[in-house]
């Protein structure tokens, strides 16, 4: 499974531990991929008119990324985190 890591939506520590609560038992997931959030897509929005919705939301620094990926491994050992920065 992967799961981007959005500041102010799914990175405090109920959000991610909600998260690994419901992969470790509530499905058969055993690999688990965070990716750090990236507003990399808004200029797509823009070339389509559209708005982009996360205009507001700032990616986290490597630093806090690393801190909530290593947090979330520790937190589920059960499962195989993978995380790109």
């Amino acid at each position: 499974m992967r799961t981007p890591i959005v500041p102010g939506i799914n990175d405090s520590d109920h959000d991610l531990m909600s998260l690994g609560n419901f992969i470790t038992n509530e499905t058969t997931i055993t690999q688990m991929e965070l990716l750090n959030y990236h507003n990399l897509g808004q200029h797509k929005y823009a070339n389509l008119g559209r708005s982009y919705p996360l205009a507001s939301i700032t990616p986290l620094s490597k630093e806090a990324f690393m801190e909530r990926a290593v947090w979330f491994s520790n937190a589920f050992p059960t499962l195989n985190v993978s995380y790109h920065v």
